[in-house]
């Protein structure tokens, strides 16, 4: 294995840890999550990490967000699709759609989602 791969496998490990230990602790899910965003492999673990954090604060729409694209990169078309509109709604509801598309654009470079949130969006 190579050394940063040893080194991200230990870390989750721990994080596995004091999430046993502490199943509801936030901050353990935001550092799961922001562990996992480095390798696409991990994705299926990122998402139950983005999950619970976006079950806790649905007003946070780039939460959202990155729980659509995390759907999306997985393959899961369906939620990722209700989680991209969903996010958008947040973003509407806070006057924050500009900044919601800028976000989107530097998590999807291809634009096919934004294609797909057009195409849901009434206008």
């Amino acid at each position: 294995a190579e050394p940063c791969d040893a080194v991200l496998n230990r870390v989750l490990d721990c994080l596995a840890l004091a999430e046993s230990l502490e199943p509801s602790n936030m901050v353990v899910q935001r550092m799961k999550e922001s562990w996992l965003s480095r390798e696409k492999r991990y994705g299926q673990l990122r998402m139950g990490a983005l999950s619970e954090l976006w079950l806790r604060d649905r007003r946070n729409w780039r939460l959202g967000l990155s729980m659509a694209m995390a759907d999306l990169e997985c393959y899961r078309l369906e939620h990722g699709c209700q989680e991209l509109l969903l996010s958008w709604e947040q973003a509407a509801k806070q006057n924050k759609t500009e900044q919601f598309l800028r976000h989107l654009e530097r998590l999807d470079t291809s634009g096919i989602a934004k294609e797909v949130l057009q195409g849901m969006v009434t206008p």
